[in-house]
């Protein structure tokens, strides 16, 4: 079927509305007529929009990952977050701290990025968001919904409690401290020092901590 045809066969009405403009416009009555003929043009264009999204969307599920059990692409994400490592951060910082340029890798964030099927998949993996946000200062905020009730890995580092951020990452972190976790069994130390606020959190008070990961490095507050 060419596409001249296959258009009149979803959508008997358009040729008719395509030739009831072009009689208006040479007809010269187009101002009294034309916005209703372009209401209905309109309609015909979103309802064209919506059938070919659909098509797409079940073109889509032929493609080879789409074709594999759920449990299976769960298994992939899983493995490439394991061996390659997801972030975002500042790659050029002006001398007033603005950042003019970033550098991020995606790693498994990219499946989800596919298509509305495979997000699906990626938003249940409330694992690996929960161990993925630390390495997205910026998206912090945003990420952890996705993150279910895991613990969450938190990690702080010179770069993410820079004036670049405002602070953010170290009070996200502060915050979430009786979250804090890791899937990737990583011990704790027992205790956090936050030397850019001068607070000292105990790891009496935030019981989870020993069990699971919150991670600083010793000099770069």
């Amino acid at each position: 079927m060419t596409l001249t045809n296959w258009t009149p066969s979803f959508f008997p009405e358009t040729p008719l509305r395509l030739k009831e403009l072009d009689n208006a416009i040479s007809s010269g009555s187009a101002c009294s007529g034309l916005p209703d003929i372009l209401l209905k043009i309109e309609d015909d264009i979103a309802r064209l929009r919506h059938t070919a999204f659909q098509l797409l969307a079940r073109r889509n599920t032929c493609a080879p990952l789409l074709s594999l059990p759920p449990e299976l692409t769960t298994e992939i994400m899983k493995t490439l977050h394991a061996v390659w490592l997801a972030y975002s951060r500042p790659k050029t910082v002006a001398g007033d701290g603005t950042i003019t340029e970033w550098e991020a890798d995606m790693c498994w964030l990219q499946i989800g990025h596919v298509c509305r099927a495979l997000r699906s998949i990626a938003l249940l993996q409330t694992e690996l968001w929960a161990d993925t946000l630390q390495f997205f200062p910026r998206s912090m905020d945003n990420m952890l919904p996705h993150c279910g009730e895991d613990p969450l890995a938190l990690y702080l580092d010179g770069s993410s409690t820079s004036s670049t951020f405002g602070g953010r990452p170290l009070q996200f972190c502060l915050e979430n401290l009786p979250r804090s976790g890791s899937s990737r069994g990583s011990k704790a130390p027992s205790s956090l020092a936050c030397r850019s606020c001068g607070v000292l959190v105990s790891t009496a008070a935030v019981p989870r901590v020993p069990d699971h990961s919150c991670r600083a490095s010793p000099g770069q507050f």
